[in-house]
């Protein structure tokens, strides 16, 4: 019988680590850059080998990410960073006296100046302590990940520790107000061993993300003036721009009826818009922009109806807006 061989302490890594001159030339590995945006994406995120054929074919597939439909996979960004800093703990060491024995290696912290107005900090706000994994955007444009554990190519998203988002540090006479976040990393191999990179060129500045619009009920203020039929009408206000900006003054001219969306909660199904008339009324001293909804069958007397905008694929081509009513934000009705 043939001989077998044992692998007993054989170490395959040492079949890696050729350290010939890697060029940064023409073909040669791109370095990383200042981070300039952070992204924020649900945990085990992999951007697959198919949407890196092309840096065209990268820009669509992210973009849709900014603007899912569904929460759940929507992704979100820190954009404009700057005053970065390195607070990573340096390695530990052992001083066994004539050695000085380095120990053990820290996985990454980085914090950040986040170069924004107060209403787009509020919503950083949202997300401290949040458990989302991230990529980082650097001023290449190029972004940074890690190798598919999967090994099928794609690029996979750093595994957040700590997302903490520090509190306003105001104006004083020399400073603006500072915005200030850092990130804890979780695997020091993820940014070392295991970095990875798309060179997608892509402008943080162009992507599209949602803004929040709450919606209120006003039928009681103006259903008496508009004359509406309590049986299926509903009159709606709402507002955007972190609440500072009439949505409905905004835009009345292009709304639609399909801009907006009836779930009858007290039987759980979904009720249809029939019409909708948008405009300006003045009670007691104040203006209001009003959406005018009116259903297409009257539901049960107490049923309560949440009314919320369309999905953000419907309005979107409609109205030319990225924007998004959330559950805490939608108007609800009882008939």
């Amino acid at each position: 019988m043939p001989e077998e061989i044992s692998n007993v302490n054989l170490n395959s890594a040492a079949n890696t680590g050729n350290t010939g001159v890697i060029t940064m030339g023409a073909g040669g590995y791109l370095e990383p850059a200042l981070i300039r945006a952070l992204v924020l994406v649900p945990r085990g995120t992999v951007i697959p080998k198919t949407a890196m054929v092309s840096q065209a074919a990268f820009n669509t597939y992210v973009n849709a990410k900014f603007v899912a439909d569904d929460r759940k996979d929507r992704w979100f960004m820190f954009g404009d960073l700057d005053a970065f800093k390195d607070e990573t703990k340096a390695a530990s060491s052992e001083d066994t006296g004539v050695l000085q024995t380095m120990v053990y290696k820290y996985a990454p912290k980085y914090s950040f100046r986040y170069m924004t107005g107060f209403g787009n900090f509020q919503e950083a706000l949202q997300f401290n302590n949040t458990n989302m994994d991230y990529y980082w955007i650097d001023q290449n444009g190029t972004w940074d990940g890690w190798f598919d554990p999967n090994g099928t190519g794609g690029l996979a998203a750093y595994t957040n520790y700590q997302l903490f988002v520090d509190d306003i540090g105001r104006d004083t006479d020399k400073t603006q107000n500072k915005y200030m976040f850092s990130v804890q990393a979780k695997n020091r191999a993820q940014y070392n061993e295991n970095f990875a990179y798309f060179a997608a060129n892509i402008d943080f500045d162009a992507i599209n993300m949602l803004q929040n619009v709450w919606l209120t009920d006003v039928s009681a203020i103006l259903g008496m003036p508009l004359d509406i039929d309590t049986t299926t009408d509903v009159v709606l206000c709402a507002k955007f721009n972190q609440l500072s900006t009439d949505f409905i003054q905004y835009y009345e001219s292009v709304l639609t009826a399909p801009c907006f969306t009836a779930y009858n909660t007290s039987t759980g199904a979904a009720a249809t818009i029939a019409t909708a008339v948008f405009g300006e009324i003045a009670v007691a001293g104040q203006t209001y922009y009003y959406a005018w909804l009116t259903l297409s069958a009257a539901p049960i007397a107490t049923n309560i109806v949440r009314f919320s905008l369309a999905a953000p694929s419907v309005t979107e081509p409609i109205i030319s807006a990225n924007v998004v009513c959330e559950l805490p934000n939608t108007a609800s009705h009882t008939f």
